[in-house]
């Protein structure tokens, strides 16, 4: 992996969900390109290079997010490892399965951020039936763009150095 250019796609994933994500968001819920450019690489290397990945790109959530410092970067290098685990159980080029984990991805991703809002002394969240239509919110609204970036990232794959290394 070249992980110089994976640092200058984390820096302009991270530049396009501050700067143009905010205006599409939903209840305060908005799509996660992060989650799912951290799903695409945990998809095509093992463990070793995907959770710092993972964490790199959490970190760069976490320095442009208001909320708890460093929340991100734990739960994007949490997915990674989940993911780049169950990369080997599934067939992963198929658009149908990489929809089906951006899905889990994001309920595991943005429950785990919502519950450590939650826990938070200054959250105001309200009910649990809104904290459920927020996470409803966050995992279709993420679900929607996945299809067309993954394919946008497919065509990156060389260029970014990822091959696929089957883990046991």
């Amino acid at each position: 992996m070249r992980w110089i250019r994976v640092f200058i796609l984390i820096v302009l994933v991270a530049m396009i969900e501050t700067s143009l994500l905010p205006h599409l968001s939903l209840d305060g819920m908005r799509p996660d390109i992060a989650l799912i450019f951290v799903l695409f690489i945990s998809l095509h290397t093992g463990p070793i290079d995907a959770v710092p990945a993972g964490w790199m790109m959490g970190l760069a959530k976490d320095i442009y997010s208001v909320g708890t410092f460093g929340a991100n970067a734990f739960i994007l290098s949490l997915c990674a490892a989940c993911m780049s685990r169950a990369k080997d159980y599934v067939y992963k080029d198929h658009p149908l399965a990489q929809l089906v984990l951006v899905i889990m991805g994001a309920l595991l991703c943005n429950g785990l951020y919502l519950g450590i809002l939650l826990l938070s002394p200054q959250s105001a969240f309200g009910s649990p039936e809104h904290i459920a239509l927020r996470l409803l919110y966050a995992v279709t609204l993420t679900a929607l763009p996945a299809p067309f970036l993954l394919v946008m990232l497919r065509v990156l794959k060389p260029w970014l150095g990822l091959t696929d290394k089957i883990t046991l």
